[in-house]
């Protein structure tokens, strides 16, 4: 099996083999991603210039995934076409998954030039809309959270605790300051988990239907293209059947939680940028707000430590908590920004 750790040679030539199976005259291949078992290549032929990849996922899963994208593009969502081969939308290769996409060139969306957030966040809700209605082929392992979101709540918080009494046995800058902030952020878990189980989101989990999307959970720059013709959404190898509340608590997160520390105002703008395009019920929005002041942050950040085993700066923990605990959302009875915070800082 040739593995991202052989030469591009090597790799070409693979991708030379894979791309046999489809209907073009290949002109030129060039690898522009090898990270693990996913490589990407680009593909110029005389039909035009495509982009091929190396999944390295399940076949059940990239069933779904690229169904989903199949779906979106007949319905009229500006994703990249899939191309079909002699096996179909995915050629197997040994015990690897290909997939060939339509190349997309244009420019990456920056979320730090106000009109060109709002194509982003517009070119989201758009997606959104597009996604409803998606019915999974059979044998496609579904991908879903949307009915899980107490749970997920819960194992966080759970998580938090067992890593304050990890970091009680540790020394350390990173495990003294967890010690200092974890109270605060435990307590803010226990508090949106409660305010969860009363909010709206139990009525959108009785009658999800109209309510779900696709969500994309990992939209960014990187993954966003100004075009012509609109906003091109990539990489839709993760989708899943959700709420579209997750994708924007953290789209949000991204632009409103960096740099500077916590900015409400840009949280309401890129709502009011998603409401231009796809207005959200009042239910979705508070959602929305219930997940944003649910310490996520703060929990990726000592997830590297405690689960991961990767250096993490103590100094990266503290800027999370900075920002989370600035968050002040008016939601949490009781709660006001940086109270009952115990780090020093």
């Amino acid at each position: 099996m040739v593995t991202a750790g052989d030469g591009c040679g090597n790799l070409e030539g693979l991708a030379a083999r894979v791309l046999s199976r489809y209907p073009l005259h290949v002109l030129k291949i060039s690898t522009v991603q090898a990270k693990g078992k996913k490589v990407v290549w680009r593909v110029r032929a005389r039909e035009g210039h495509f982009c091929l990849k190396r999944l390295g996922k399940r076949m059940d899963s990239l069933l779904f995934s690229v169904g989903a994208q199949k779906y979106m593009q007949q319905k009229g969502a500006i994703v990249p076409a899939v191309l079909a081969g002699e096996d179909g939308e995915i050629t197997v290769v040994g015990a690897d998954a290909f997939v060939v996409y339509q190349w997309v060139e244009g420019r990456p969306v920056s979320f730090g030039t106000p009109e060109s957030l709002r194509q982003a966040v517009r070119g989201l809700a758009a997606f959104h809309r597009h996604s409803k209605g998606y019915v999974p082929p059979r044998g496609a392992r579904v991908s879903q959270k949307w009915d899980r979101w107490p749970q997920q709540y819960a194992s966080i918080l759970q998580r938090l605790r067992d890593w304050r009494e990890a970091a009680g046995r540790e020394s350390g800058a990173f495990a003294g300051a967890f010690r200092e902030e974890a109270p605060f952020f435990i307590r803010r878990a226990e508090k949106v988990l409660a305010a969860l189980g009363q909010s709206g989101y139990q009525r959108l989990a009785r009658d999800p239907a109209s309510h779900l999307v696709l969500c994309h959970q990992d939209y960014g720059e990187g993954n966003a293209l100004l075009t012509p013709r609109g906003v091109y959404v990539l990489d839709l190898d993760n989708v899943s059947f959700d709420f579209p509340a997750r994708d924007l608590r953290k789209l949000i997160n991204k632009i409103a939680a960096a740099p500077g520390g916590w900015k409400v105002d840009r949280a309401r703008q890129v709502l009011r940028y998603y409401n231009e395009e796809e207005p959200l019920s009042e239910e979705m929005e508070e959602l929305v707000w219930l997940d944003l002041a649910f310490p996520h942050l703060f929990h990726d950040v000592a997830k590297n430590h405690f689960k991961k085993g990767k250096d993490e700066s103590s100094l990266k923990l503290r800027e999370a908590a900075r920002v989370e605990s600035a968050k002040s959302l008016g939601l949490l009875e009781g709660e006001d920004g940086n109270a009952g915070r115990t780090g020093s800082h």
